[in-house]
């Protein structure tokens, strides 16, 4: 997932900190790798992708070859930082379960597949610092199938006839061998995948002024029909 920005090119990134389950080496993405888990402590790595083209060219001229960098102490605390923690299963249970009641009314049959699914998805509670009240949470999808002989994408598509194809069977393709992480979230009242957050600022005239956001666009894919989920939310 990434933020771009009205004031230029450059975008945030938020990129999951994966381990080998095995080992507990850090990989440096999930792909080809079968066993993975979200790394304990620091789950998520939030930085700059700098592509605007002067930005890259002062970059250049100061010796930096790479185009990534971390957020500024500011950046990181007041817009675009993300706190990312892996939660206990119990923890998990009661966020899907938040009351009492909810909870006395769980058969066990409930109880064990909300167990299933916090094994196999291992949910991290994602908090945007310029968002708070957003629930967002990320989740590890494991490779769909392992061997040497299996198809290289899988295409995703829902049981029912009656849901229309939305953007071609090539771009819901998934690799099966990888370990995938994706952030979900309510978009438009649709659970959905999300890919992109466009945010619309002014800028600070000053330099002890923080920018200010005039509206931000939410873009994700709806989990129930595979349709694009758009959302605006002023600033």
């Amino acid at each position: 997932m990434y933020i771009e920005l009205s004031k230029n090119e450059n975008v945030v990134a938020y990129q999951a900190n994966l381990v080998d389950s095995e080992t507990g080496e850090l990989v440096r993405s999930g792909a080809n790798q079968p066993h993975c888990s979200f790394k304990a402590g620091d789950p998520l790595h939030v930085y700059w992708i700098k592509i605007n083209s002067e930005h890259v060219a002062r970059r250049r001229a100061r010796g930096e070859l790479e185009d990534t960098c971390e957020l500024s102490m500011i950046e990181r605390n007041l817009a675009y930082g993300c706190k990312a923690a892996v939660i206990r299963k119990d923890k998990f249970v009661s966020e899907v379960l938040p009351d009492r009641a909810s909870r006395a009314a769980a058969s066990k049959e409930m109880i064990e597949a909300i167990g299933l699914v916090y094994d196999e998805f291992q949910p991290c509670v994602c908090r945007f610092v310029a968002a708070s009240s957003w629930a967002v949470w990320m989740l590890r999808l494991s490779p769909l199938v392992e061997g040497e002989d299996a198809a290289t994408s899988v295409v995703l598509s829902t049981e029912s006839e009656a849901s229309p194809p939305c953007r071609g069977d090539e771009e819901h393709a998934l690799p099966q061998r990888d370990t995938v992480v994706v952030m979900v979230a309510m978009v438009d009242g649709q659970l959905s995948v999300l890919e992109k957050v466009y945010v619309a600022s002014v800028e600070p005239k000053h330099f002890y002024q923080l920018l200010k956001v005039e509206y931000v666009e939410v873009h994700g894919t709806s989990l129930e029909t595979g349709a694009p989920t758009y959302e605006k939310r002023r600033g």
